[in-house]
């Protein structure tokens, strides 16, 4: 437990994509071992770091093998951990058919315990990367109807973002958040609620 919590400080403690990578294939050169959350941790630090600069990550080796491990650790992810896993992979532009699928099916097999931002966040990722699994949106479309007393505004605006992004139609979840957005107008920033407004003329969706 100890060496597991040294990896996650080595990660943290840097300030680059590169110095994260470099540390992760570093670990495992040496012999150690990466566990579930010290992949998601390193995938989730170097697509944040790459994005505010012109670094590309998705085509380095490093990357590659992070994203690899990810795929086979997903059965084995909570659901955050697997929407901060596919948040990485869209914020570098990452396609990766086989992590997405057993990402998808990981988070599918979750019930009950995710959190509306896992949900708003997972939709986002896939419908930025143009991955439409609909049975993944389907399912996101139920368990977030059934929660969106508890989604914020942010949740509410990503959530039919990514529906609309994709063009998958489906009326039940427009309806909901609808009449959640319109009982908390008041707690709507611009850009939240820019992205609502386009999300419902984009999907051609007409709440009375």
């Amino acid at each position: 437990r100890e060496r597991r919590n040294e990896i996650h400080g080595e990660l943290i403690a840097q300030t680059s994509a590169e110095g994260v990578l470099r540390v992760a294939a570093g670990i495992v050169a040496a012999g150690g071992e990466l566990g579930p959350n010290h992949v998601v941790t390193a995938l989730h630090r170097s697509a944040k770091f790459a994005s505010r600069g012109d670094t590309s990550v998705a085509q380095d080796p490093r990357w590659k093998d992070l994203v690899s491990r990810a795929g086979s650790f997903a059965p084995e992810m909570l659901p955050m951990s697997l929407a901060l896993s596919v948040w990485a992979f869209a914020t570098a532009k990452c396609q990766d058919g086989l992590a997405l699928d057993a990402i998808s099916s990981a988070f599918r097999a979750h019930e009950g315990d995710c959190k509306p931002h896992d949900l708003s966040g997972t939709a986002w990722a896939y419908a930025v990367l143009e991955a439409s699994n609909l049975n993944l949106f389907a399912d996101i479309a139920h368990r977030s109807s059934e929660r969106i007393g508890d989604f914020l505004p942010q949740d509410l605006s990503m959530v039919v973002w990514a529906f609309a992004r994709i063009l998958c139609q489906h009326a039940p979840l427009f309806d909901t958040v609808a009449a959640a957005a319109v009982e908390k107008h008041k707690e709507f920033a611009g850009q939240n609620l820019a992205n609502t407004l386009w999300a419902f003329g984009h999907a051609s969706h007409l709440h009375e």
